[in-house]
């Protein structure tokens, strides 16, 4: 699988990176205790940035990709196992391992969907070497691919869970079929958690097997329910959406001395509600375009706004992105767009794939959108997004 259709995969997953929470924190723990290892992460990759949305003993939130140890796992064939970090050119000065954590082992296990996309990894690290057995490595395995189908499942989770707020009768169904599989997912969770020293190796393995039987059970109801009328979970509005952009880009735009500025506005007499669908995916490819390619003490805007049709049963959502950046000719707009042009690299050296605006436009067409775009070298670029709601 080519990287554009590694990251159409992780685009489909409609993940928003700033809402784990902690949906993933148990997974992380198992994999740090298998391993006997200080710090575990979960780690998702799209073309710029490597979002950590799991973490256990460290607490970091996001670094570009190319400062990341997870973008050589999802290259190779399999795990990546990295010794003597601080020996590594790659490496060496980095603030997590020069400074910091003072980190110098990694073991990172690929994050494969269904389909055969990597988009992240499951990854270990410590101060210290570790030499771990082929036991724990597979274990750590398991873990990984626990955290995939929990990564595929939680869209249908939320579906199921707007479905319980819809009617009183399938609450009361629902929660008693939930119930007993949800309890033995947490009852397994806490016997790791309490007596993990305890244990043996083997003891793992088992437990793993009886999570994942009792996730199968619940997605299997969740998907019974939902074969016939689900609808997406989560709706979110002007304001929240903009807040979580400026939440999970603020970082990227103040560590390159670019200001971003987030403004929202809602025509309808009340805020009006739409689903997410691939919102943050064409959202945060444009944001990482414009910071990419705005020098430092630039300005990128971005405006998001809806505007409702005749007896508002239907409307537009506008995402507009405008930065003050370097701008491109007509013909570099139409290479990219088609897909023909090579990675440029940034106003601060970033790395670039050539992927995004391409992969932005095949998102806005299978959600029968428009992408529109205005350019020219020197004056910036304004990307203007209208999707039906």
């Amino acid at each position: 699988m080519n990287e554009f259709e590694r990251l159409i995969e992780l685009s489909e997953l409609n993940l928003d990176y700033n809402a784990f929470d902690a949906d993933l924190d148990d997974l992380t723990g198992l994999a740090a205790r298998i391993c006997g290892a200080e710090v575990s992460l979960v780690n998702l990759i799209d073309r710029y940035t490597q979002w950590t949305v799991a973490s256990y003993d460290l607490d970091i939130k996001q670094m570009p990709r190319e400062d990341s140890f997870c973008q050589y796992t999802i290259r190779g064939d399999g795990a990546l196992e990295l010794k003597e970090l601080k020996l590594d050119p790659r490496f060496k000065d980095k603030d997590y391992v020069c400074g910091g954590p003072d980190l110098n082992y990694y073991y990172g296990v690929p994050l494969v969907t269904k389909k055969g996309a990597k988009i992240g990894a499951l990854c270990v690290l410590n101060r210290e070497n570790l030499e771990l057995s082929q036991e724990q490595t597979t274990l750590l395995e398991n873990v990984a691919q626990l955290v995939v189908r929990r990564l595929e499942s939680m869209k249908g989770i939320r579906r199921l869970q707007e479905r319980l707020d819809e009617a009183n009768k399938s609450k009361r169904k629902v929660g008693h079929d939930v119930r007993g599989p949800i309890s033995g997912i947490l009852g397994l969770v806490n016997l790791l958690r309490e007596d993990f020293k305890d244990r043996e190796i083997s003891d793992f393995d088992e437990m793993l097997t009886l999570i994942e039987n009792s996730g199968e059970s619940v997605l299997e109801l969740a998907d019974s329910i939902l074969s016939e009328d689900g609808r997406s979970a989560i709706d979110y509005n002007c304001q929240i959406f903009s807040e979580k952009l400026e939440q999970l880009y603020a970082p990227q735009a103040l560590s390159k001395k670019i200001k971003l500025s987030v403004e929202h506005h809602d025509d309808a007499a009340e805020m009006t509600h739409f689903p997410p669908k691939a919102l943050f995916q064409i959202g945060g490819n444009l944001i990482n375009n414009a910071l990419k390619f705005t020098p430092e003490h630039g300005n990128v805007l971005v405006r998001i706004n809806v505007k409702m049709g005749e007896g508002e049963s239907s409307g537009q959502l506008y995402l507009e992105v405008e930065d003050s950046g370097v701008g491109m000719s007509k013909e570099r707009i139409e290479e990219i767009l088609q897909g023909r042009a090579k990675s440029d690299t940034g106003t601060g050296g970033e790395r670039g794939y050539g992927l995004g605006l391409p992969l932005v436009r095949q998102l806005v067409d299978k959600e029968k959108g428009h992408l529109d775009l205005y350019s020219k070298p020197g004056e910036g670029c304004k990307f203007t997004v209208c999707l039906p709601i």
